[in-house]
């Protein structure tokens, strides 16, 4: 039992210093100055409306933190998931599909977050079936992530969540509670 108990101290380790990093870094966001012409202001033709703030002025100084703050959310999102399958079942297989997914993912978060900090920088505007590249990048890259570890848990769900042997466990654990239910 102490083996096991350890074992969950390290998954509760790592979220929460990936909460401590998310912590900080919003910390570092919330107290940096706010630039100016970051929050918009009256839009110099038509009366009543706000025009958007400067993007590159309002993302100026915490380039990095904004990257690790979303990265952390997902390095998150993935110790959960793998908190949720039993240590006697995390062989290399699931340990490579699990780390292919999370670079994926972690890619995919690179690319939103560059080609936005390009279109701030630069003005130019490249669109992907349909959406300017950072929310095609979003929209099929995060989803398509999220759809990987789909796949993965229902193609391993014998393997991973629920094994052939667990359900043979659970059957006689039901079947010896049914006896000793009848016996009352």
């Amino acid at each position: 039992m102490k083996e096991r108990s350890s074992r969950s101290n390290i998954e509760f380790s790592i979220i929460f210093g990936l909460m401590l990093v998310i912590t900080l870094f919003l910390a570092l966001v919330i107290f940096n100055e706010e630039p100016s012409d970051s929050s918009g202001g009256s839009h110099p033709v038509i009366e009543g409306m706000q025009s958007g703030g400067n993007g590159a002025a309002r993302l100026k100084g915490i380039e990095s933190a904004s990257f690790i703050l979303f990265a952390s959310t997902i390095l998150i999102f993935v110790v959960v998931i793998v908190s949720g399958i039993s240590r006697r079942y995390r062989n290399r297989e699931f340990w490579v599909s699990i780390g292919i997914i999370t670079l994926l993912i972690l890619f995919v978060w690179y690319r939103i977050f560059t080609s936005y900090a390009n279109y701030l920088e630069t003005g130019e505007l490249r669109f992907f079936l349909g959406f300017p590249e950072p929310t095609a990048w979003m929209i099929y890259g995060l989803w398509g992530g999220g759809a990987l570890f789909t796949f993965l848990y229902v193609i391993g769900f014998r393997k991973y969540i629920y094994t052939k042997e667990d359900e043979a466990a659970l059957n006689d654990i039901v079947e010896k509670f049914s006896n000793n239910r009848e016996e009352l």
